[in-house]
């Protein structure tokens, strides 16, 4: 196989096996996790700006909280709707 090609085998007339090169698919494989993290990446950071303003709505000071506190904050805020 040359280049991009596939191979598709057939028995009775129904595709059976499909033969793609090794690199292509180790390439697809890591297209597909860099496109993931980039997603990943974009919602930690939309999650990160949405917690900032929720705290800042609910007079929270996240320099002097303890991680224990917030989740304690968190809960009653949910609990709450």
């Amino acid at each position: 196989m040359t280049g991009k090609s596939r191979v598709v085998l057939v028995r009775d007339s129904q595709p059976q096996v499909a033969m793609v090169r090794y690199s292509d698919m180790t390439e697809s494989e890591e297209e597909t996790e860099k496109e993931w993290q980039k997603r990943w990446d974009r919602l930690l950071r939309e999650g990160k700006k949405a917690g900032k303003r929720w705290a800042k709505e609910q007079g929270i000071d996240l320099k002097t909280i303890s991680e224990e506190e917030l989740y304690d904050r968190i809960a009653q805020f949910t609990r709450g709707h």
